[in-house]
C-alpha cells in the first residue's frame, strides 16, 4: 500500500505552529505487527519552516526477541537538512526499536464496558531504542552518535524519558546527553570533559 501526504506548495500550518510544504511518501508491505513487514518513508520537496528535509527511512518488523517483545530495525539513509542559508547537515543511522509495553493493546481493544480503549490503547506503548548514527555537520565536521544506554520513548510523552547517548564530533571534546530517570520532562544533562549542564530540549 502507498500513501502520500501532500502539504502543497503554499504550505500548511500544523498544531505545532510549523509550516510544511511538499510531500511525505509512505510504502507499507504489510501490517505493523506482522513479522517481515516493512514501512518505508521518503520525501519529495518537503520543507518545515523553510528547512528542506531529505532522506529515506525503512522500518522492518524482525519478530519477537528472547523476551517475547517485538523488535524492529530502523535504517535511515541519505538524510539531510538544508537550512534557509543553504548550509547542509547530512547523516545515516541504524537503530533497533524494541516494543517493551503496550503490545497487547490497541485502538480497538475492549475496555470491558462494551467500548474500545481508543487512544489509550495506543498511548500506553513504550519502546527502547538502541543504535548508532554518523554524519557531517553544517560546518563540514564529521560526527558519530552512539546510544550507550537504551533510550526510552513513551507515546504519552513528547520527550525521551530515559537513556544516554554519546556524541563525538571532529575537533571537539566528546560529550554525553543523559535524558534522566524516566520522568516526562524537557530536561537533559549535557556533559563534557569540562562540565555538566542541564539543558532544555526543543519541541
Amino acid at each position: 500500500m502507498n500513501v502520500t501526504v501532500d502539504f502543497g506548495e503554499i504550505g500548511c500550518v500544523g498544531r505545532d505552529g510549523k509550516t510544511r510544504t511538499g510531500q511525505i511518501n509512505y510504502t507499507l508491505s504489510g501490517w505493523y505487527r506482522e513479522e517481515g513487514s516493512t514501512f518505508t518513508t521518503s520525501t519529495s520537496n518537503y520543507t518545515v519552516d523553510d528547512y528542506l528535509l531529505k532522506g529515506n527511512r525503512t522500518v522492518t518488523n524482525n519478530g519477537n526477541n528472547a523476551n517475547d517483545q517485538l523488535q524492529f530495525s530502523v535504517e535511515v539513509t541519505a538524510a539531510s537538512i538544508t537550512d534557509p542559508n543553504g548550509e547542509i547537515m547530512s547523516w545515516e543511522s541504524s537503530r533497533t526499536r524494541t516494543w517493551i509495553n503496550g503490545q497487547e493493546t490497541g485502538f480497538f481493544t475492549s475496555n470491558g464496558d462494551g467500548g474500545f480503549l481508543g487512544w489509550e490503547g495506543i498511548t500506553d506503548d513504550k519502546y527502547e531504542i538502541d543504535g548508532t548514527a554518523e554524519g557531517i555537520t553544517r560546518s563540514g565536521k564529521s560526527f558519530i552518535v552512539e546510544i550507550t544506554s537504551s533510550l526510552r520513548v513513551e507515546l504519552d510523552c513528547n520527550w525521551i524519558t530515559q537513556g544516554i547517548l554519546s556524541l563525538t564530533t571532529e575537533d571537539y571534546d566528546p560529550r554525553t546527553l543523559d535524558y534522566g530517570d524516566g520522568s516526562c520532562d524537557n530536561k537533559a544533562l549535557l556533559s563534557t570533559n569540562r562540565k555538566d549542564k542541564e539543558i532544555t530540549l526543543r519541541g
